[in-house]
């Protein structure tokens, strides 16, 4: 197997049927196989952009996004980002390891690794949501408590709370162990 064949990808799988049942149609009056397009894809994070051939005929199908973009961002220029890079990033939060580590892993299992800043930038914009999250979180909170606080007859004395200095850590993260 020679060039991106041997690679392992992550594609939609609705959207990679939809590119293949209409490479088929388009298809009809040739025998041989369509393969995908090397010089035609894109790669965008764990996202890719992919179109078909068949080197009989000479048929080139359209380029396709097989991912999801990120719809929930306010308008603004430049690409939507792809779905999968705000979930790794989102994930990657919750893990120990950074972006370099996770670029060795998937090199190592044969999956073509988003660049450092392809990364980076899907890594500060997840960073950003989940600030605004956690002080939306906050607030509801907040709000709570003042309105169990107005409950029990407490409108005037402050909000007593006890919390932890650290937010979201495991206790199993603590240096004694």
């Amino acid at each position: 197997i020679e060039g991106c064949n041997n690679e392992y990808r992550i594609f939609h799988k609705n959207f990679t049927l939809d590119l293949m049942n209409n490479a088929s149609k388009e298809h009809t009056s040739c025998e041989g196989d369509l393969e995908w397009d090397e010089t035609r894809e894109e790669q965008r994070g764990l996202g890719w952009i992919e179109a078909l051939r068949c080197r009989i005929c000479g048929l080139n199908t359209n380029k396709v996004k097989l991912y999801q973009e990120d719809t929930n961002s306010p308008a603004k220029s430049g690409r939507k980002y792809a779905v999968p890079n705000l979930g790794l990033q989102v994930g990657l939060t919750h893990t120990r390891i950074g972006n370099t580590q996770l670029r060795t892993i998937l090199a190592s299992i044969g999956i073509p690794p988003p660049s450092l800043s392809s990364l980076q930038s899907a890594a500060n914009k997840v960073n950003v949501m989940i600030e605004q999250l956690n002080e939306q979180d906050m607030e509801s909170q907040r709000n709570d408590i003042k309105r169990v606080n107005n409950i029990k007859g407490n409108r005037n004395s402050g909000i007593a709370v006890e919390s932890d200095s650290c937010y979201n850590i495991p206790i199993a993260f603590g240096g004694n162990r």
